[in-house]
Parts: C-alpha cells; sequence; structure tokens
C-alpha cells in the first residue's frame, strides 16, 4: 500500500504528540510513503517553530533531525515541475488553501497513492473534496 502524507501528519512520527500513534500504525502498514517536494522545508519549518515556542525541548528536536535524516531517503518525494505546479494553481482557482496546502494536495493527486493522511482540516476537507482515494485526518 502507498501512503502520500502531508507534513502536518508527517511530524507527528518525529514528535511524540497527539495522533503519534496512528501515524505510527501507517509506518508500520504502508510499502511506501510518499512526500510533497515541499515536505523537507516545512518539516524544518514546524520543528524549529516547536522549538523557539518552546513546545519541544532541544534534545527533541535534535533526535527529531536525526532521524529525518537516517528516514528521508525512504520517501517517494514528487518533483516539483510543471505539472505539479499547474495542478496547485488550479486547486487555488477552486478553493481558499494556504499556497503550501495547495502543492501538497496537488502531490497527493499526482502520485498513484491508495490514501491520503493529513492532520491538518482545512486541508482535509479539500482533499475529500478533489480527491478520488481515500482521505484520512489525524487528530
Amino acid at each position: 500500500m502507498l501512503i502520500f502524507m502531508d507534513t502536518s501528519a508527517l511530524v507527528k512520527r518525529y514528535i511524540e504528540e497527539q495522533g503519534s500513534s496512528e501515524v505510527d500504525t501507517y509506518y508500520s502498514s504502508a510499502n511506501e510513503i510518499a512526500i510533497a517536494p515541499i515536505t523537507p522545508i516545512e518539516f524544518h519549518s514546524a520543528l524549529s517553530r516547536k522549538r523557539a515556542d518552546k513546545s519541544i525541548e532541544e534534545s527533541t528536536y535534535d533526535e527529531a533531525i536525526i532521524s529525518w535524516r537516517v528516514e528521508k531517503q525512504y520517501y517517494n518525494s514528487l518533483p516539483l515541475n510543471d505539472p505539479l505546479r499547474e495542478c496547485a494553481i488550479a486547486i487555488l482557482k477552486r478553493n481558499r488553501l494556504r499556497t503550501l496546502d495547495s502543492i501538497q494536495l496537488a502531490s497527493a493527486i499526482l502520485t498513484s497513492s491508495d490514501e491520503f493522511v493529513v492532520a491538518d482540516k482545512q486541508l482535509f476537507a479539500a482533499a475529500r473534496e478533489l480527491l478520488e482515494k481515500e482521505v484520512t485526518l489525524i487528530e
């Protein structure tokens, strides 16, 4: 099974928080996990914000970054190319999503994944409307 995971869900793999056990279940059952080309940037941004606002300790941040560096090679990342950009723009014309969420959703559309896993309610709603695959919200 191929799972597409957006950054909001993926972070739960590296930082223990609500929904982390659900994400771990996907890691156990998926043959492959696909991510958007912007996920590495969003991942580092999310962790840096958590460290800055003291919601995670420095040591937790360091451990998460080390784990990411080891595991990132196993993710299937789409290229940021013209078809992806065009799909993201088309999504923005139909929905009031943030720019990066449109890239996440376009990436999910362009993969042959069986399921889209997300932890963002607005992106979840748009994905349910546009995707012809299972969409799961991790809360």
